[in-house]
């Protein structure tokens, strides 16, 4: 054998090692993804950025809010926050089932990391109109309002972004 067709067979034994191991990892995230799946909470993130107002973070999150979707929520807002400094948060709870309950959130917002919580930032979140989820919401504020975040609660998005355009 040739040094050249040695060399050659390195580099194919060296590629074929990277794809196995790529396949390796795609299978591990899709099967990940796949537990995941089991979790309905949808959550769709945008950052908006406007010079005289700071930056704003759009999420629209649909399925069951339970503790752990609250989690990923305050969690995003809470990486978003690392990266924006002084960002606002809108989250659009139109399409959410609200299933948290208050001994949940208090579980939840007394893990070990309670500094990362992003409690000095402005949340408004947005209910759907229907008198049930906007009463479970309600709660929910509350008991994030007791745990120290600035929440407010609407029906309408218009009156949440003025809020939070509200420098106060």
């Amino acid at each position: 054998m040739s040094l050249e067709w040695v060399q050659e067979l390195r580099r194919r034994s060296i590629l074929l090692q990277i794809h196995c191991s790529t396949l390796y990892l795609l299978r591990h995230v899709l099967i990940g993804a796949s537990s995941l799946d089991q979790h309905p909470m949808q959550i769709h993130t945008k950052v908006f950025g406007w010079p005289d107002k700071g930056d704003h973070v759009l999420m629209v999150a649909r399925g069951v809010l339970d503790a752990r979707g609250l989690g990923q929520i305050l969690g995003d807002i809470a990486a978003m926050a690392i990266r924006h400094v002084n960002c606002k948060a809108l989250i659009d709870l139109i399409d959410a089932d609200c299933k948290v309950e208050l001994e949940e959130i208090d579980r939840l917002l007394h893990e070990p990391r309670p500094d990362l919580w992003p409690t000095e930032r402005k949340i408004a979140l947005v209910s759907s109109s229907e008198q049930h989820q906007y009463a479970r919401l309600c709660l929910v504020r509350t008991s994030l309002v007791r745990h120290g975040f600035r929440v407010a609660l609407f029906r309408n998005a218009k009156a949440a972004v003025d809020w939070l355009a509200d420098e106060a």
